[in-house]
């Protein structure tokens, strides 16, 4: 579209069982690549599970979904740790970690001392949108819609744990922004509401 044309790739993949590698579940992958004339990347993560072969548990844990490790200087803790962290509800630093919110950001320098920043962004069609997050000083990003029984205090163990029906779908639906520059919290909500209104 327009002048900044994107990458395109879909994929289909079929979930093995550990024990006898038999098929359990399918998914339908859509990943857009896209370098900006403003010098930001996207990466845009769009993943359909079906319960194509019967019905399917996931079960509440702190590790899961979409999950990075930020580079050393963008981190708030470390020997180069230069970063902050805010999120959508204006929330900072490691108090983030286990909130819900519509996006989370890492703001800081490259390895040149250059301003760089990376926030993920959960659409509103994503399952249980707004996503938890499990982000920590040292680095670790992740949005995790299945951990409710490990960040909410009040949350039964297993509160987080989410079974689809035989033949049902769930989306997760993600974009991942790379910005070269300090994030400004309205920009980073413009490009939230952009991404929120895509289709």
């Amino acid at each position: 579209k327009g002048s900044e044309k994107a990458i395109l790739l879909k994929t289909k993949t079929d979930w093995l069982s550990m024990e006898g590698g038999e098929k359990i579940c399918q998914d339908r992958r859509t990943i857009r690549l896209q370098h900006r004339e403003d010098g930001s990347l996207i990466l845009d993560f769009t993943i359909v599970l079906e319960a194509s072969e019967g019905e399917v548990t996931i079960g509440d844990s702190e590790e899961c979904a979409l999950a990075l490790r930020v580079m050393p200087t963008l981190r708030l803790e470390g020997e180069v740790g230069k970063g902050s962290m805010r999120n959508s509800e204006g929330v900072t630093g490691k108090e983030i970690w286990g909130k819900r919110a519509s996006w989370v950001d890492y703001d800081g320098v490259d390895s040149q001392n250059r301003a760089l920043g990376i926030a993920i962004l959960d659409h509103p069609d994503s399952f249980r949108h707004p996503t938890w997050w499990h982000a920590r000083p040292y680095g670790l990003f992740a949005a995790n819609p299945f951990g409710q029984g490990h960040f909410e205090k009040t949350a039964a163990k297993n509160e987080g744990n989410h079974t689809i029906p035989k033949g049902d779908e769930l989306t997760l639906r993600y974009r991942i922004l790379i910005h070269p520059r300090k994030a400004d919290p309205k920009v980073l909500q413009a490009e939230y509401d952009q991404f929120a209104a895509e289709e």
